[in-house]
């Protein structure tokens, strides 16, 4: 049995999983009846490295990111893309809450910091504060 691990801010979201996953035609959905909260700003331990959980909101309620300093990346999810970032626009997402995320947490890390991302190629922090397009955005 694999445990499953989940932000405190997803909990609602996960609430109405069966519902979104209808939507979208997700066929093989299975509902999930026991979970484990992740708090925020802590550590977990994944791939047998201490990483650093970032809360990062905007795209969902209660999104995380999680930065390995020692192998200089992050794993940012949904968040901060090559040139781009997530959606804003699914229930529980909000534009202005998703920059703030990006340009306080995400952007704070070291330049040569590795962004791998949910979607596209590997990028670094510094070129992201160079370049994305977010930046572009109020």
């Amino acid at each position: 049995k694999v445990s499953f691990h989940i932000p405190k801010g997803e909990v609602e979201v996960l609430k109405y999983s069966e519902i979104s996953a209808n939507m979208y035609g997700l066929n093989m959905f299975q509902k999930v009846e026991e979970y484990s909260i992740i708090e925020n700003e802590n550590t977990i331990d994944i791939f047998n490295e201490s990483w650093k959980i970032l809360y990062v909101p905007g795209h969902s309620p209660g999104h995380f990111a999680y930065y390995q300093k020692e192998l200089e990346v992050v794993l940012s999810g949904d968040v901060l893309f090559q040139g781009s970032f997530g959606r804003y626009d699914l229930p529980g997402g909000d534009f202005a809450t998703l920059k703030k995320s990006i340009v306080e947490k995400m952007f704070s890390l070291p330049e040569n910091t590795k962004i791998l991302s949910g979607h596209g190629p590997i990028t670094t922090i510094g070129e992201e504060k160079l370049t994305n397009m977010i930046l572009n955005y109020s």
